[in-house]
């Protein structure tokens, strides 16, 4: 997310009823989440600049495509 409201607002939505531990797990792994055009660059550093990122979800993507 790109800002704390936004992560707080995701965990609000997602885990409004689970246990503080995860609350805060949760909360955590949304900071330290990559955004999409950092994923394609991290690919392209590497050389797999071929393969294609695609947001699924406000908190999800997938990498697809085929390496030679």
């Amino acid at each position: 997310p790109d800002s704390k409201e936004r992560a707080d607002w995701l965990v609000n939505e997602y885990s409004g009823n689970e246990p503080e531990i995860l609350k805060k797990d949760f909360y955590n792994s949304l900071c330290a989440s990559f955004e999409p055009a950092e994923v394609e660059q991290q690919l392209s550093n590497i050389g797999l600049s071929g393969l294609s990122v695609k947001i699924v979800s406000d908190r999800h993507l997938v990498v697809y495509g085929e390496v030679e």
